[in-house]
């Protein structure tokens, strides 16, 4: 997850500028030789969306559909009919502000997504974009880090749902060893 986290809040990492030069934006898309890093972040990005929260100045890192940005969840779950119009489903919000949410639907709208585009717009009207960047929250206000997410998914857990991703990697493994020695983190 924190590939997934830095490959969509650290642009100017020059890993990330690298990994967009041979990949696509839109990372649902395979591509023909994906590699191994491309796995991982496709696999956590759902979980990291699902698990935090965006405090939105400039959109840039911020999917407008995708990301609980505007109201305590997605605008997806919120409003399915009008999302099933977008052109592109890993829109950012950024260019949603720059190019306007028509541009990103499809023409013919249906009666309920007319409805749903009335409230959206409504609450676009509302927000002011500012210059500082993005920043993605855990629930309850906490700031990413990898300490703070693993506690929030383990929370009322008795096991560790991720052991796969730790003995599927292709770390050695005398290092996966001591990875599950070590003590408490």
């Amino acid at each position: 997850m924190k590939f997934a986290f830095k490959l969509l809040q650290r642009p100017n990492f020059p890993w990330v500028k690298l990994f967009f030069q041979n990949y696509s934006y839109n990372i649902s898309h395979k591509p023909t030789t994906p590699s191994f890093l491309w796995h991982i972040i496709n696999q956590q990005i759902p979980t990291l969306l699902s698990d935090t929260f965006f405090m939105t100045n400039n959109g840039l890192p911020t999917f407008f559909w995708l990301d609980s940005w505007l109201l305590d969840k997605t605008l997806k779950s919120l409003y399915p009919h009008l999302f099933s119009h977008s052109k592109m489903k890993k829109v950012l919000a950024s260019t949603v502000w720059n190019n306007g949410l028509l541009t990103n639907l499809r023409n013919r709208l249906i009666v309920v997504a007319l409805l749903d585009l009335e409230v959206v717009l409504d609450l676009l009207q509302d927000f002011v974009a500012s210059n500082c960047m993005d920043e993605r929250c855990l629930p309850h206000g906490l700031p990413f880090s990898q300490r703070n997410a693993y506690n929030t998914i383990m929370v009322g857990q008795d096991t560790d749902t991720n052991h796969s991703c730790i003995w599927a990697s292709r770390v050695p493994i005398k290092l996966k060893i001591f990875f599950l020695a070590s003590p408490e983190r």
